[in-house]
């Protein structure tokens, strides 16, 4: 899976913001530092949820099946969003 190009994360006023840009507009989510950590390691290359579960690990030494928890769920959050290109 890849992530869309029609997203920009952005920092403002000590706060992490993705900045969404589609055909219904444009609309903003703040996120926390691992999504923005996933989202710039994996920005313009394929992945799976495994390398997000292994990135987790480490970069933040969390346990294995803890990380690919949070890595499912993050790319649930994702497509929930529309924010992985159509395949």
């Amino acid at each position: 899976m890849r992530l869309t190009d029609e997203a920009i994360l952005r920092e403002s006023r000590g706060k992490l913001i993705l900045l969404v840009f589609n055909n219904k507009g444009t609309r903003a989510m703040e996120v926390n530092e691992s999504f923005a950590f996933l989202w710039n390691k994996f920005s313009d290359i394929d992945f799976s949820v495994e390398d997000l579960a292994s990135a987790l690990v480490e970069e933040y030494g969390i346990d294995p099946e803890a990380a690919q928890a949070d890595a499912s769920q993050t790319v649930s959050i994702w497509k929930e969003s529309s924010l992985l290109k159509e395949e």
